[in-house]
């Protein structure tokens, strides 16, 4: 479906608000007591259609401080509040969340080995670029996909003539820690650029049209699409394997790996 997503900047004085139905928005937002990320949509309810979606980024979870405080004052606290949202919704994305502890370690690496600021804003960008993807690959309907951090070599990881073709997981939906170079050595990508291989399939899966009268007769040609997840770039691991539930049986889905 060519062109189905188009990104406009906001004009000065627009005639719409980012809350009205029919509206669909990144919106980058600040306050003194939260930090979060998230993707929300609205969809039809018998044929699913996302009717209207928002993506919001609140700059606590790129600067770390809401975290950071919370952590300091209240540990304990912390720790309960973190086991309660994974209790109450084991498939929420947590990924600003969590990630802001990463972010925190990166920007302490570049602080350390004294980066310019260039490479400072370099880094925000590319996380700040992954994290809206991830939370639009929600809006779209895909689920975490922590297998894909599997898919390079460590030789390959800051070798961008590979990483900006196939990005550093097979899956934008992974959770990926910063991927910093060892010290003396060329540093890459710090964060995935790029759809993965399995992003592709996922969409390919949920939105190819199917001359089809009823829900049964598409199943042979989504099947023919499912058949190719035997293909170790396409293979899935979400939720039930990652160590968060009882269930967990796979070492090679965890959260927060590359390579």
């Amino acid at each position: 479906i060519q062109d189905a997503i188009q990104v406009r900047e906001q004009p000065e004085g627009p005639a719409w608000d980012g809350n009205d139905f029919g509206t669909n928005s990144v919106r980058w937002v600040a306050s003194t007591d939260a930090s979060y990320g998230i993707g929300f949509a609205r969809h039809h309810p018998i044929t699913g259609e996302v009717l209207k979606a928002n993506i919001t980024l609140h700059a606590d979870c790129v600067i770390n401080r809401a975290a950071q405080f919370d952590e300091m004052v209240g540990p304990l606290g912390s720790a309960r509040a973190a086991q309660r949202a994974r209790d109450d919704s084991q498939d929420a994305c947590a990924l600003a969340d969590r990630a802001s502890a990463q972010l925190g370690l990166g920007e302490a690496v570049l602080d350390l080995v004294e980066a310019p600021q260039s490479e400072k804003r370099a880094y925000l960008h590319q996380a700040i670029r992954w994290t809206v993807a991830h939370e639009l690959g929600h809006v779209l309907g895909l689920g975490h996909n922590y297998r894909g951090s599997g898919m390079l070599p460590l030789r390959d990881l800051h070798n961008t003539a590979i990483t900006q073709m196939r990005g550093l997981s097979a899956s934008i939906m992974d959770y990926l820690p910063p991927n910093l170079a060892p010290l003396g050595e060329p540093q890459g990508d710090y964060f995935t650029g790029t759809l993965g291989a399995y992003d592709y399939l996922a969409i390919e899966y949920l939105y190819t049209p199917i001359d089809a009268a009823t829900p049964e007769d598409e199943l042979p040609a989504l099947r023919r699409i499912a058949a190719r997840t035997s293909v170790p770039e396409l293979s899935f691991g979400g939720e039930d394997d990652d160590g968060s539930a009882p269930t967990a049986a796979d070492p090679l889905s965890g959260v927060w790996a590359v390579s």
